[in-house]
């Protein structure tokens, strides 16, 4: 054999080799992520999940992601605890969900364990099925009130926390953390913390409370957190793809993913992941599909909020929709004077004619 030979053939042999290892990991995660997730007493039919999401995550947004199909549920806007206590009249986005939602997830932030214990047994009235802590928030705002991530630096208050709501409900009860990058004693304390008070399920942000979102989430840091509990754990950090859910799952070894920023105006990301991994192919929407999104999602927003507050919304959203076009000034200037559904309309016609 020619030397010439012996290099065809170890290249071949290569070649080979790597399209094994790529067949052997997409039907790795085609085991985990097109099976029924099982988290607590639910049966999820996905384990692809939608996650909280500030000012945006209320029933209009989740209506459509539940409309595409492909989640196991969508959680809602991160409630205060305080609030829901204390103030039982709550604005009707933050109650509200819509008929299509079959597993409603809400968030509860607080720092005092009577307190979630309380806001728990009400949100449990609401008919929630699932209730998440918040412990992942970085606002100075939350961790000045001891909440969010604020919570992480004192595993046993944490501890109290979560086993209050424990007591308080037999719903599935998640909790949704942040890493410490450095420390991996603090984590194993955090998520024994979590595990021994009785949650069924630990999500997991791959970034430090410090980090900003162009920090790249630390997916592997998420796999010791698999073998300290018993529960599933969810990772969450820059999944928004097939291909980065494909990555995230190897390198963490987790039981399912959350998906928040990235499905902010493409509801449709949970179905064009599962649809991509069984079929192989490419999935696309259409600009004119995506109009309508936004209008639907706009539309629903004014049944709540009324047309001003829904239509100032509106202004930020249509990045969100439409994050790869150019606006003409015409185009720029009809979105930041945005001021009623027919304004949108307009909007969205000349969008899609200059496209």
């Amino acid at each position: 054999m020619t030397k010439d030979t012996q290099c065809e053939l170890g290249i071949f042999l290569s070649v080979i080799c790597r399209y094994d290892a790529i067949i052997i990991e997409l039907l790795d995660i085609k085991h985990v992520f097109d099976q029924p997730l099982q988290l607590g007493s639910l049966t999820l039919g996905s384990p692809l999940l939608q996650g909280p999401l500030a000012g945006y995550s209320c029933a209009p947004f989740r209506k459509l992601v539940w409309d595409f199909g492909g989640v196991g549920y969508c959680t809602t806007e991160m409630l205060s605890a305080h609030n829901i206590v204390h103030r039982p009249h709550q604005p009707a986005r933050y109650r509200l969900r819509d008929d299509s939602e079959t597993i409603w997830s809400v968030q509860l932030a607080g720092s005092q364990p009577e307190i979630l214990a309380r806001a728990t047994e009400i949100v449990h009235g609401w008919g929630a099925e699932i209730i998440d802590l918040n412990c992942g928030c970085p606002q100075p705002k939350i961790r000045k009130r001891k909440m969010g991530s604020r919570l992480l630096s004192d595993p046993e208050h944490l501890y109290r926390c979560v086993k209050a709501m424990r007591d308080a409900t037999d719903r599935v009860l998640t909790v949704k953390i942040r890493i410490e990058p450095d420390d991996n004693e603090a984590n194993r304390q955090v998520a024994e913390a979590i595990n021994s008070a009785g949650a069924d399920g630990l999500i997991v942000h791959a970034r430090h409370w410090t980090e900003r979102y162009d920090v790249p989430a630390r997916w592997s840091a998420i796999q010791p957190f698999v073998d300290w509990v018993s529960i599933p754990v969810i990772a969450n950090g820059d999944v928004d793809s097939l291909t980065s859910l494909q990555a995230a799952h190897q390198a963490s070894g987790c039981a399912g993913v959350m998906i928040a920023r990235a499905g902010l105006g493409r509801p449709w990301l949970f179905h064009q992941i599962l649809t991509e991994l069984n079929s192989g192919k490419t999935w696309s929407i259409s600009q004119a599909d995506q109009a309508e999104l936004l209008m639907q999602h706009v539309s629903g927003l004014v049944t709540i909020d009324g047309e001003h507050l829904a239509l100032l919304q509106a202004r930020k959203l249509v990045a969100y929709y439409f994050p790869m076009v150019t606006l003409s000034d015409h185009c720029v200037a009809m979105k930041n004077q945005l001021s009623t559904l027919s304004d949108l309309t307009t909007l969205l016609n000349a969008l899609l004619s200059q496209n």
